[in-house]
């Protein structure tokens, strides 16, 4: 039983390390067309108040 909940946590972690850079591929384009707005705004907004 032990041994069968130790092969199954590896086989999680080989599988989550194996869809993580593809979400990372496909995420960080998305996410940063979204974000980069918000991000200027936010750098501009601590730019000013650093004045």
């Amino acid at each position: 039983m032990k041994l069968l909940k130790l092969i199954s946590i590896l086989f999680g972690i080989c599988v989550v390390a194996m869809v993580i850079p593809v979400l990372l591929w496909v995420l960080i384009p998305i996410g940063f067309i979204c974000w980069e707005p918000i991000l200027i705004s936010v750098y501009e907004i601590y730019d000013y108040l650093k004045k």
